[in-house]
């Protein structure tokens, strides 16, 4: 069987209950890959596993997002992906924690991973990630999805 090389791809997105996203646009000087109002969120969403939303997992609560991702790339190091992304966001530290700080928003990195079998890549951090990651007080997340059957053919970007 041929060997598949894994797809990565990944994403800075800033979020919060509702504000500007052109605002976010126009501090940043960057254009979003993509954004989403609260009022966006598909209808699956907003059924949570509790009546209280308190209580519900935060992924599944609606909110309003900036986001910035990447193209899914063949890689072997999710690093470099985020890395990418870094490129873009660099020395906007400060603006990020002043429209977090000012409409109570947070950040999230998170990388997606897509794969056949046991061709995983190396699920690393360079310092410079961890260190910008930090400095931005970002969570981080992956999203691995592991295919058996040999088609890598997923239909998610």
């Amino acid at each position: 069987m041929k060997e598949v090389t894994p797809l990565i791809s990944a994403a800075f997105s800033i979020a919060g209950d509702v504000f500007n996203l052109d605002e976010i646009t126009e501090r940043l000087s960057i254009q979003p890959s993509t954004t989403r109002t609260k009022d966006e969120w598909p209808k699956s969403t907003v059924f949570t596993f509790s009546d209280n939303e308190n209580e519900s997992p935060e992924l599944l609560i609606p909110r309003t997002e900036w986001v910035l991702k990447t193209k899914r790339t063949e890689s072997y190091g999710v690093s470099s992906e985020i890395e990418k992304l870094l490129v873009l966001l660099k020395n906007k530290e400060s603006i990020i924690n002043e429209l977090c700080a000012e409409y109570d928003l947070w950040t999230t990195f998170c990388a997606y991973v897509h794969m056949e079998g046991e061709n995983n890549p190396e699920l690393y951090l360079s310092k410079d990630v961890v260190r910008f990651m930090a400095a931005v007080n970002a969570e981080f997340g992956i999203d691995l999805y592991v295919y058996c059957d040999g088609s890598m053919n997923c239909g998610f970007d």
